[in-house]
């Protein structure tokens, strides 16, 4: 896949940066930004790296999963501002996608109340960098999936802001990945489960969702990328070799982010699965046909960019 050169793009100057002792650097947004950003996709396996990563020395991870920095609008401090009341004992209430493990410390803290600073503020790349500084000598990134449909003039900005920046791509079977983000909807009482009773208000469904299908193509996410990103700095894993052989793939995922793949992750194993317990819907044959109906063009598009195991979709539905 070519990598077309980049759009030019002017990025807004505003405030110089300053590091925690108060001293000012013009370029210090370039040396304190993410080392990487995993772009999706949701209901991907996005959760399983974020906890390998947030318990491997070489990282320090944001104490909130998901940054939603770039496609939230100015609400993109909202996460931050719930997690930061709950931490300080302000709210017992907080969302299932703030860090549901590790006690926050003084960087964390402070890495919140920054980021809760940028609610109802426009978009500012350069900051945005700096909430990265609190990383201090280890690794960072921002794992959030919904990324994976950013419009193209900001993943412009990104890719000319934060050049040598590591992009991950979590592919998964687009029928199973569907249909877990509809039982993850269905469980937070966000999808009426009577639409799986008649597979043509099923159907309407799936051509009327935005959410769901703005979400739903890997391989629109991997082209859009792939326009600015240079191809050794992209990366896709599929969510099937996570399942099956979740040490290999944790292994070659650290090599590719230059971390150590031989230092473990706390207690936890490759193989932690946080959601395994969670309820799931069940897929009727009517159903299936559906959805794989929707998808026909993305399964196809799926084996032609990745392969491998989207070779199997394609042939597992489309036959």
């Amino acid at each position: 896949m070519k990598t077309r050169r980049p759009l030019t793009i002017t990025l807004s100057r505003r405030s110089r940066n300053r590091t925690e002792s108060g001293s000012v650097r013009e370029n210090e947004s370039m040396k304190s930004g993410p080392d990487f950003m995993c772009v999706g996709m949701v209901k991907g396996g996005t959760r399983w790296l974020f906890d390998q990563l947030q318990y491997h020395p070489d990282f320090w991870m944001p104490p909130i999963k998901e940054l939603h920095y770039f496609d939230r609008g100015l609400k993109r401090g909202k996460n931050a501002r719930q997690a930061l009341k709950f931490a300080r004992g302000e709210s017992d209430r907080r969302k299932k996608q703030s860090n549901r493990s590790r006690a926050p410390g003084p960087r964390d803290l402070a890495f919140l109340e920054e980021m809760s600073s940028h609610n109802n503020q426009p978009l500012n790349v350069q900051a945005y960098g700096r909430l990265f500084r609190h990383k201090g000598d280890l690794k960072s990134g921002d794992i959030t999936p919904h990324y994976c449909a950013l419009e193209d003039e900001v993943i412009v900005e990104i890719s000319q802001q934060f050049p040598d920046i590591r992009i991950i791509l979590l592919v998964r079977d687009p029928v199973k990945r569907a249909w877990s983000h509809i039982s993850m909807a269905s469980r937070g009482g966000g999808f009426d489960d009577n639409l799986l009773r008649d597979p043509d208000q099923f159907r309407q469904f799936l051509a009327s969702d935005k959410q769901l299908n703005r979400l739903s193509y890997a391989s629109r996410a991997a082209a859009n990328w792939l326009k600015y990103v240079d191809e050794k700095r992209f990366r896709y894993f599929f969510m099937d070799d996570i399942a099956a052989n979740a040490a290999d793939t944790r292994k070659e995922m650290l090599l590719f982010l230059d971390a150590d793949p031989d230092k473990p992750s706390g207690t936890i194993p490759p193989d932690h699965n946080p959601k395994a317990k969670s309820k799931k819907l069940d897929m009727s044959p009517a159903i299936q046909e559906a959805l794989a109906e929707h998808f026909a063009d993305e399964l196809n598009a799926c084996a032609t960019t990745f392969g491998g195991h989207a070779n199997s979709w394609r042939a597992a539905y489309l036959a």
